[in-house]
């Protein structure tokens, strides 16, 4: 992964974690050049039920889509529709 990768992996991540209504705890990003792999989990947070989990991925992809150096985001997780217990 190169310094530009690692740099726009680390925005990435910080980005998911803004959205306080999902729990991203069991996702992981990767960014190889300059495409960004998000996998593992993503689940809605403990009592925070604003939107569908699709419409927050969906408002999570837009937001991402504005990070310098990426070109694109591939979301591979699995969407749960409850918290994580």
């Amino acid at each position: 992964m190169t310094v530009e990768d690692k740099r726009v992996a680390r925005l990435i991540e910080r980005d998911l974690h803004r959205f306080q209504s999902i729990d991203v705890s069991d996702a992981t990003v990767q960014v190889f050049h300059g495409t960004g792999y998000v996998g593992g989990i993503i689940r809605p947070a403990f009592g925070l039920f604003n939107l569908s989990m699709k419409e927050e991925v969906r408002i999570l992809i837009e937001s991402a889509r504005k990070i310098p150096g990426l070109k694109s985001l591939v979301i591979d997780a699995k969407i749960e529709d409850v918290p994580k217990k």
